[in-house]
């Protein structure tokens, strides 16, 4: 599950977001949080997820354009792997 150290962190980051990233996760969240199937993240996922929160550490972060495409696969992704999964 969602640890609340990571609900925290996501609080924290909020305000520094785009307005228009805001809406857009929120819109995706609650897309996939209407799936009510548990996702369960393979190892690479887990590991890409990772990758993710060094490299935002490290200052190495996306542009928009690339965010979105990112954002895009990721939840594309998700969704196949939710229906399959029903």
């Amino acid at each position: 599950g969602m640890t609340t150290k990571a609900l925290d962190r996501i609080v924290e980051l909020w305000p520094l977001l785009p307005e228009e990233v805001q809406a857009d996760l929120v819109t995706r969240v609650e897309a996939v949080a209407t799936n009510v199937e548990p996702v369960e993240f393979t190892p690479e996922e887990l590991a890409g997820i990772e990758r993710g929160r060094e490299d935002f550490k490290h200052g190495r972060t996306l542009s928009l354009p690339e965010y979105r495409t990112d954002m895009d696969a990721f939840f594309d992704r998700l969704k196949a792997k939710a229906q399959s999964a029903s």
